[in-house]
């Protein structure tokens, strides 16, 4: 009776110490990575959702310059809970022209900027969805800057300054 007493307790200690190692290595590989893509959600960053959307018309000024460039800044926060679970930044937008459509984030003025996008003449006029890796190595990463990004920077340039460029964009989300 005693060594079936003994043979239990032993019994009982191996599992509760193998339990507390499984526990402990589930809360070790949840720290070291918490972000998996099969828990990353959509964080619209723009609340504008097909059909409605925002229109950036730019006609062309009375000092033409040279390289021309359509610049807007769209205040939006993006809290950093969902910088740090995002790998992309998505914007679905239309083009009236055939030009260089770019996108950035900023805080204070500050942040990255990702490498254009050519919309050539098939595709003016349509539905574009671009995406851009929030962690491309060339770029500083995402989080650099503690605290909430407070806009997003879109930038039109290349086009024609001589015809009327419109851009109108449907959705900017993290994804």
């Amino acid at each position: 009776m005693n060594k079936l007493f003994s043979l239990k307790i032993k019994t009982l200690g191996k599992l509760i110490t193998v339990f507390a190692v499984l526990v402990f290595l589930w809360i070790m590989s949840a720290t070291v990575s918490p972000i998996k893509p099969h828990r990353l959600e959509k964080y619209s960053v723009c609340y504008v959702t097909p059909p409605s959307h925002i229109e950036f018309v730019y006609k062309h000024p009375p000092i033409q310059l040279e390289q021309p460039e359509f610049v807007n800044l769209c205040k939006f926060t993006i809290p950093e809970i969902a910088l740090y679970k995002a790998l992309t930044l998505n914007v679905t937008y239309k083009l009236s022209q055939p030009g260089f459509f770019e996108v950035g984030m900023h805080r204070a003025g500050m942040g990255p900027s990702w490498k254009p996008v050519e919309v050539d003449s098939s595709n003016t006029n349509k539905l574009i969805t671009s995406t851009w890796l929030l962690n491309e190595a060339d770029l500083p990463k995402i989080n650099w800057l503690s605290g909430s990004y407070e806009e997003v920077v879109l930038r039109v340039s290349k086009f024609d300054p001589n015809k009327e460029l419109i851009l109108s964009i449907y959705e900017v989300y993290l994804e």
